[in-house]
């Protein structure tokens, strides 16, 4: 699935699915490479027709029906879009240019080949009965809407009465517009009671700050979130951060429970398109076990070597297991590469055990037993 980006295309999907709630990966034939390419269009221009009013998964689809850009004017650089639909057994443009509307998608008698809809969701909520997608956070996009106008008030009230003002007395309008201000420049008054001098407003933006302080806190505690740690961290140990972003991490592991069920759809999806392109059987049956590589802590060297120490002695873990999680890469290869590592080290100091740890070879204890010298009798 490299060929397909699907890293990239499932960071993007993970970005829909934290703005919107929900996302879907369409699993797209390329009949030139005989390959696949993975599509996110937005929810908005999607809709589905359910076979079951009470299911909300996509395998009770009847029909769906996807909106994509389908050309772009030369001239004016307008884009043209055309509304696919597709069932299990067929796939026609419903909609579009004249040249394309009620044609097949994958065939030219309009059958979809793979029997089934190639569609992926993935759900951040559940949706309500008889929906079938998900409830779009609206109150993260008021609150947007709600900081945006408030900085913009603060920006406002900061601008226009964060200058002085200059205001002079005993004198006409005539003379006060002809008077030069600047630091080069001598104002006299001849009047006694004249007056001039340059007032500043000071306007309270401390308590419109508060307000807009108070405001975010309130958000970002409505959405599961500690707003104390979220606005400013105030850990200064390892431990500490990772208590700063325990609530960050809960929810990060309730999505990959969704991640793991799509990448499997994702690949039955594809095998389904792959082996039809190629008329072959291709890529197996097969279950796709997904192991997603937690980014590390940051943590002090000496420590963290430590830690893994004890671990691989206590056999809690390996070495590869370990240079895997390190390096993003099977424990297959991580193997291989501990092998060569080893290898390469020095024999009299280090040696590797059949369980994986390394450990320093033992001491020469006849090396170290005290010598005796025979003394004859005088």
């Amino acid at each position: 699935m490299r060929g397909a980006q699907l890293d990239r295309v499932m960071r993007t999907a993970q970005e829909q699915l934290v703005a919107l709630a929900q996302s879907t990966v369409w699993v797209w034939p390329v009949p030139e490479v005989g390959g696949v390419r993975l599509l996110t269009p937005p929810p908005h221009d999607q809709a589905v027709e359910l076979t079951d009013p009470t299911s909300s998964s996509e395998r009770d689809v009847r029909t769906w029906w996807l909106r994509l850009p389908v050309g772009e004017d030369a001239v004016t650089g307008l884009i043209s879009y055309a509304t696919a639909e597709v069932t299990a057994e067929t796939a026609f443009w419903v909609e579009g240019p004249d040249n394309m509307k009620g044609k097949g998608i994958w065939s030219e008698d309009g059958s979809n080949p793979i029997g089934r809809i190639p569609a992926v969701r993935l759900k951040g909520a559940d949706p309500g009965p008889g929906e079938f997608w998900c409830p779009v956070p609206e109150d993260l996009l008021d609150a947007q809407r709600g900081i945006n106008h408030m900085m913009t008030d603060l920006a406002l009230v900061a601008r226009m009465q964060g200058h002085g003002q200059p205001v002079v007395k005993g004198v006409s309008n005539a003379i006060a517009e002809d008077m030069e201000l600047g630091p080069e420049s001598i104002i006299g008054l001849s009047d006694t009671e004249g007056d001039f001098r340059f007032v500043q407003a000071n306007p309270d933006l401390t308590g419109y700050q508060g307000v807009l302080d108070h405001y975010l806190r309130a958000v970002i505690s409505t959405n599961g979130l500690n707003p104390a740690t979220v606005i400013k961290s105030t850990a200064i140990t390892a431990l500490g951060k990772q208590l700063e972003i325990l609530d960050r991490e809960v929810e990060r592991k309730r999505q990959v429970v969704e991640f793991e069920r799509a990448e499997r759809s994702i690949y039955n999806i594809a095998r389904g398109w792959v082996n039809w392109l190629r008329n072959t059987e291709l890529l197996p049956d097969a279950r796709v076990e997904v192991t997603y590589r937690d980014h590390p802590m940051p943590a002090d060297p000496l420590h963290e070597a430590q830690a893994m120490k004890m671990l691989i002695e206590m056999g809690l873990t390996t070495p590869a297991r370990e240079l895997a999680k390190m390096e993003g890469i099977s424990v297959e290869d991580a193997r291989a590469q501990v092998a060569e590592m080893m290898a390469e080290a020095i024999p009299e100091v280090f040696h590797m055990h059949p369980d994986g740890s390394i450990m320093p070879d033992p001491p020469d204890m006849a090396a170290n037993e005290p010598k005796i010298r025979e003394v004859g009798n005088a």
